[in-house]
């Protein structure tokens, strides 16, 4: 069964287009996406989402926030009102604001599933106590950015769990030095990386195991310069670029694109 929005969405396409919106610290956008939610009957559903998101996308301790604004949620809809219609939605919209307003850093999610399990991202399994809810027609487009590889149009179009995890980074707005910029720095430089199974995961480990710290010279297929401290050059390696914090990354020629 596909469940859509009162808007005729994809329940997934728009459940990915709030959380980027976060990301990008887009509040206007994030929260039309989450009211489409709620309007829609996926009360509880987008709680769960936007408690996930305090975790996953934001620096600093914003969960007990959104806790908070569920618990208010909940007691304004602990008594039934006389039209049975579900109150406080403003609690959500307040949420969303705090969440888009927030400083951003993917350290948890880039530490679960870079450094320990680099085996990706699995697509969540969807509520499937809710009913799929009425079509109307489309006020507001999906953006493409939300059809990323956790979505069924994301996976059809060949978007990769490399994709996302560069391309949201990339994105984030605004965005809090992370505790893992070099593993993404890392992934950025191997275009061939894959996070697509354990495979492709168990090299990632192998290296961030194995090298230790490939900017201080270790031997490796990626390695990371400080210009201020030393110079680099040696035979079959080629320079492709900076990091965020201005390393230089070199890459061996013929090991990777």
């Amino acid at each position: 069964m596909r469940y859509r929005t009162v808007g005729g969405h994809d329940l997934g396409d728009v459940t990915s287009a709030m959380q980027k919106a976060i990301r990008r610290g887009d509040a206007r956008l994030a929260g039309y996406w989450a009211i489409e939610l709620f309007e829609s009957g996926y009360h509880e559903y987008i709680w769960r989402r936007l408690l996930t998101i305090s975790a996953e996308d934001c620096w600093g301790i914003l969960t007990q926030e959104v806790a908070g604004l569920r618990a208010a949620f909940r007691e304004v809809n602990a008594r039934p009102s006389k039209d049975r219609k579900t109150r406080g939605r403003i609690f959500i919209a307040k949420a969303v604001i705090l969440l888009a307003a927030a400083k951003k850093s993917r350290d948890a999610d880039h530490l679960t599933n870079l450094v320990y399990d680099a085996d990706g991202v699995d697509a969540e399994t969807l509520t499937r106590e809710l009913e799929e809810t009425r079509r109307s027609p489309e006020a507001v487009e999906i953006p493409d950015y939300a059809l990323d590889c956790h979505t069924r149009r994301g996976k059809d179009a060949g978007k990769t769990k490399r994709d996302f995890f560069l391309e949201e980074y990339d994105a984030l707005a605004p965005r809090q030095p992370g505790l893992f910029d070099d593993d993404l720095e890392r992934l950025r430089g191997n275009a061939d990386e894959s996070l697509d199974g354990k495979r492709g995961g168990a090299r990632l480990s192998e290296r961030v195991a194995g090298q230790g710290h490939p900017h201080k010279g270790r031997k490796g297929r990626v390695r990371y310069i400080d210009p201020s401290v030393e110079k680099f050059s040696e035979p079959g390696w080629e320079m492709r670029g900076l990091t965020s914090s201005g390393r230089q990354i070199w890459i061996l020629r013929g090991d990777s694109a």
